[in-house]
């Protein structure tokens, strides 16, 4: 993608008001992913699978190994 060009987004914001997923940080994400909560651990993991999708290897990667460590929650 084309970078952001409006001064005062976010990088992962493209010019057309897209989120680029290949941009997105993803510390948040992460910490989300280990939040108690399922619904907060679910969002998390269907947005590393986006980003993953994406070209975010790393993404994938913390997606399979929150899927292993939970494997009997779920």
């Amino acid at each position: 993608m084309n970078g952001n060009r409006n001064v005062g987004l976010p990088r992962w914001i493209t010019a057309e008001g897209m989120i680029d997923l290949a941009e997105l940080p993803i510390d948040g994400i992460l910490k989300q992913a280990i939040d108690p909560e399922f619904e907060r651990f679910r969002s998390a993991c269907v947005l590393l699978g986006s980003m993953a999708g994406a070209g975010r290897l790393e993404a994938g990667l913390y997606l399979i190994g929150l899927l292993g460590c939970y494997a009997s929650d779920w």
